[in-house]
């Protein structure tokens, strides 16, 4: 028949009227609350110790296997980073090329439009000093035509001038 609180305090009670309260707290303490076939034996506790050992070994092995797991993981991860920067190094590097080359195409049609309008621009500063030169020469000539008709009518003006010098003295 198992024993309850009911039961447990009913037999405290008639120790205490036998035995007195000392002793009847005394045996109360030495007895299981419980029925003996529910205490735990040293034999108990070697199997809970085995059991609780084979458990703390699978654990072990399986944090172990988890330690793999993630390391494996890890090194997965590194290998994809260093593709990944290998790829966008590589990219990078094309981009740039590309970029020096466009500006190398660039430099050189700039330049040579540039070298375009220098030969054009000194083509035309030829061709506007031909010009001056060509109206230089004839200014000079046109003066030296008017020089040569000033000439001209200044030694007319003075055998005029000699010729009325003259009449006027005959005349006085």
């Amino acid at each position: 028949m198992p024993v309850d609180e009911g039961r447990r305090h009913a037999l405290y009670t008639k120790l205490e009227q036998v035995l007195g309260h000392d002793q009847a707290e005394t045996f109360m303490q030495l007895t299981p609350p419980t029925e003996w076939a529910e205490l735990a034996t040293h034999q108990d506790f070697e199997h809970l110790d085995t059991s609780l050992g084979a458990r703390i070994d699978g654990l072990e092995a399986r944090m172990d296997r988890l330690e793999a797991h993630v390391e494996n993981i890890r090194l997965g991860l590194e290998s994809r980073i260093d593709g990944v920067q290998a790829a966008l190094e590589s990219h990078v590097e094309n981009v740039r090329v590309g970029l020096e080359s466009r500006i190398d195409g660039v430099q050189a049609a700039l330049e040579s439009r540039i070298e375009n309008v220098r030969v054009g621009l000194e083509s035309r500063i030829d061709g506007l000093e031909a010009d001056q030169r060509t109206r230089e020469a004839r200014l000079i000539g046109e003066l030296h035509r008017l020089l040569r008709l000033q000439t001209i009518w200044l030694i007319g003006s003075i055998f005029t001038l000699a010729a009325l010098v003259l009449t006027a003295a005959k005349l006085f």
